[in-house]
């Protein structure tokens, strides 16, 4: 990675946006010299959105397969991925990590590092672990195994948070933020759950933070735009 920090806006389509959405998407897109755009559509779009992505934004994948070929189905190796244009990859996002054991995803970061995809590595704890004080314990165990000498971004990611639209205190984000470079050779940690243009701001306060995670708010370009603009420029 650059050793210039750079501010990372990263959208997770999940499973939305139709294939007819897409070339308007990128069309509208606004690119930053001080950012990296990077979206996240459905698999079975990664290859048209490579294709028709406009200078200044890169695509990811939401998630990728723990082994490297076989008879898996349904499965997408890090290899395929990277066929089709992928330059970064999600991985144990919360609603995959459910489905998945911790060797598995060690394994997908693994794969990614081989065909120089840099992993989004997700941490995140549930609101009875929050409440407990044990989010710190929880992030650190999720992340135990990781190779940090490799390219790889920590996004922390509240579980109680996605989608609720709660979001932690500055402070708790950047407690959790700061422990996180403490572990892992300071590599980049982005803030994910409920990110809104009313909040994206905010996050620019939070010092261990460089960039954020978005879902739902980022479906519509314009509003991603909004999302971005309101972070960058606070953060300037």
């Amino acid at each position: 990675m650059s050793s210039t920090p750079k501010k990372y806006i990263v959208a997770n389509w999940k499973m939305n946006n139709p294939k007819e959405s897409i070339d308007c998407y990128f069309k509208s897109l606004i690119a930053s010299e001080i950012s990296e755009v990077i979206i996240c559509p459905s698999f079975v779009f990664l290859k048209e959105a490579s294709t028709i992505c406009r200078e200044g934004a890169k695509i990811g994948a939401q998630q990728c397969s723990s082994f490297s070929q076989g008879a898996y189905t349904g499965q997408v190796s890090a290899s395929m991925l990277a066929q089709v244009g992928v330059q970064y990859c999600l991985v144990g996002h919360s609603e995959q990590r459910q489905h998945n054991k911790s060797n598995d995803l060690l394994a997908c970061v693994d794969n990614l590092n081989k065909e120089n995809i840099v992993p989004i590595f997700c941490v995140g704890e549930t609101k009875d672990e929050y409440d407990k004080g044990r989010s710190l314990e929880v992030i650190g165990e999720q992340m135990q195994g990781l190779n940090f000498e490799c390219d790889i971004i920590i996004a922390y990611e509240p579980i109680w948070s996605i989608g609720t639209g709660i979001i932690p205190s500055v402070e708790s984000v950047d407690t959790v933020a700061s422990f996180i470079k403490s572990k892992n050779n300071f590599r980049p940690v982005l803030y994910g759950g409920s990110v809104n243009a009313g909040n994206a701001a905010s996050f620019s306060g939070v010092k261990n933070i460089d960039g954020l995670l978005i879902g739902g708010a980022s479906l519509s370009s314009s509003t991603l735009n909004e999302i971005s603009n309101r972070y960058l420029k606070a953060s300037n």
